[in-house]
């Protein structure tokens, strides 16, 4: 098994920023495309938004993860 290394984005891919990275570690199980996550993912609750994973794409040790931010109105 690879230990891959996650980096989260928002936005779509060549117009995203940069959130944070990750190792497998720092988290519970792998995202897929729709999960709801809290990012980044080191800092404190109260500095974290939530974020929804829209797509993902797969590198020889590296997954990236481009989101979109949570609305809690929609």
């Amino acid at each position: 098994m690879t230990d891959y290394t996650y980096r989260f984005y928002v936005g779509k891919l060549a117009d995203e920023q940069f959130i944070c990275e990750c190792d497998a570690d720092d988290l519970m199980g792998e995202p897929i495309i729709g999960d709801m996550i809290e990012l980044p993912i080191t800092a404190n609750i109260g500095d974290q938004d939530l974020y929804i994973i829209k797509q993902r794409i797969i590198y020889d040790n590296c997954i990236e993860f481009f989101c979109k931010l949570y609305d809690w109105e929609e």
